[in-house]
């Protein structure tokens, strides 16, 4: 199970925290940037809505197991990451997951 802080650090990357985020990318949904063709299942087998955190918590637990733990290869694989160039997204998402644990803690 993944830290809250970690899911919202995520949410906010893909979308500002908006439920009706439009995605650069048509087939990207949602609040957590999911991509339904890769996770309808998974998360119609748990009951789980595409469009919740709830939903990203699930697939970045499901890609947490396959990296066997590893928090930079679960994002990567979450958020797509096809080049180096782009692990920047993969560390803005620390980032902020940093930021909003030191705001919870003051």
């Amino acid at each position: 199970v993944t830290n809250k802080e970690l899911i919202i650090a995520l949410a906010y990357t893909e979308s500002s925290l908006n439920y009706n985020a439009k995605h650069s990318i048509k087939s990207v949904i949602g609040i957590c940037g999911i991509i339904p063709e890769y996770h309808k299942d998974l998360l119609d087998s748990k009951s789980i809505d595409l469009n919740s955190i709830q939903a990203c918590e699930e697939v970045l637990n499901y890609y947490l197991y396959i990296h066997k733990g590893n928090i930079v290869k679960a994002l990567v694989a979450y958020k797509g990451v096809k080049s180096k160039d782009n692990l920047d997204l993969v560390y803005k998402v620390l980032e902020i997951k940093e930021r909003i644990k030191w705001d919870i803690l003051w």
